[in-house]
């Protein structure tokens, strides 16, 4: 009788300890989901996508009255030997009951630096050819869609252990450290076809050069019309350039030259009274939507001698202080 009574007892005693560990399990579960945007890694390995756009679009209204923030993903770039600084790029998760405009001014870091202040930082990398918009940085939080991930700039002074807070979601806090994926300013530089923005106004997409010789140009010589030709000893190269003017500002190419790696070399791209009947120069050209030019540069070519020239393509977009550089050959 008493082995069957201690058989049902530890039955008993079995079923009430697989209630405890699953009431238990599904309890740690809630926490951990309920606090996932205070873990100090990640939660996931998301980026956004990185695109050129087919055209402007109209800001939404500001949406700072009902977001929730999480920090999806972030690399380290330790650079305080090089600049004074160190830096992430954040991966933020931002979703609203409306299309998103958040400004980020409301994001603070430990160290006090509101993320819309970040210029001084951002000029500093720009005057070395390092460009955060080969990472698709943006400094607005800006999207149609009511949920949607950003990429952010979060410079670090002093310690690499900071945290980012919110000032619109007093739940979220995102913290770093130094062990998380380790960045390399040397992926900030941009190469052809590479999707170029500066994050507020702008997307660019520089093509690889291609050989524009023997197709029909013109001059335009006070308002006189003339065909405009070269020596059999000059080849026309072209870079294509697409613009997108992100939000409708007027984007202009003010002007172009390509620098050859031992700067040996110095091409200046043929100024807008130069144009082909096939390809349209983009110099001087405004856009605030969408749009496609060229580029057209002269050099020396012989059978001897062929053009073949590795080196940097520098743009002159106004308004901006620092060129955009692009490695390219010019072949």
């Amino acid at each position: 009788m008493y082995k069957k009574l201690d058989k049902k007892l530890m039955i008993i005693g079995i079923i009430i300890g697989l209630i405890i560990v699953s009431v238990g399990g599904f309890a740690i579960y809630r926490i951990n989901k309920n606090n996932s945007h205070l873990t100090e890694t990640p939660i996931a390995s998301e980026k956004p996508e990185t695109t050129l756009n087919p055209g402007k679009i109209d800001k939404p209204i500001d949406s700072s009255d009902d977001i929730h923030a999480a920090l999806m993903d972030a690399s380290y770039y330790d650079t305080m030997n090089t600049f004074g600084f160190s830096f992430y790029i954040a991966t933020l998760s931002i979703t609203s009951d409306k299309a998103i405009n958040v400004d980020l001014s409301h994001f603070t870091t430990s160290e006090g630096i509101k993320l819309n202040e970040v210029d001084q930082y951002v000029k500093t990398l720009e005057e070395k050819q390092f460009f955060l918009g080969k990472e698709n940085v943006v400094y607005q939080l800006i999207s149609l869609d009511n949920s949607s991930l950003f990429n952010v700039f979060v410079p670090v002074t002093k310690d690499a252990n900071i945290s980012l807070s919110c000032d619109l979601d007093m739940e979220f806090k995102a913290e770093f450290n130094s062990k998380m994926n380790p960045g390399s300013v040397n992926d900030l530089f941009y190469e052809a076809n590479d999707i170029i923005s500066d994050g507020k106004t702008y997307q660019l997409k520089v093509s690889e050069a291609f050989d524009a010789t023997g197709l029909y140009f013109t001059k335009n010589v006070d308002g006189n019309i003339r065909e405009y030709t070269v020596a059999s000893t000059v080849s026309i190269f072209t870079f294509q350039l697409d613009v997108v003017s992100l939000f409708g500002d007027k984007i202009e190419i003010e002007s172009a030259t390509y620098i050859s790696d031992n700067e040996d070399q110095i091409f200046n791209a043929l100024g807008s009274e130069i144009q082909c009947e096939k390809y349209v120069n983009i110099i001087g050209q405004t856009i605030d939507d969408s749009g496609k030019g060229y580029l057209f540069f002269e050099a020396l070519n012989s059978y001897e001698h062929e053009v073949f020239y590795s080196g940097q393509l520098h743009l002159k977009v106004k308004g901006n202080d620092a060129d955009i550089v692009v490695n390219v050959d010019l072949n």
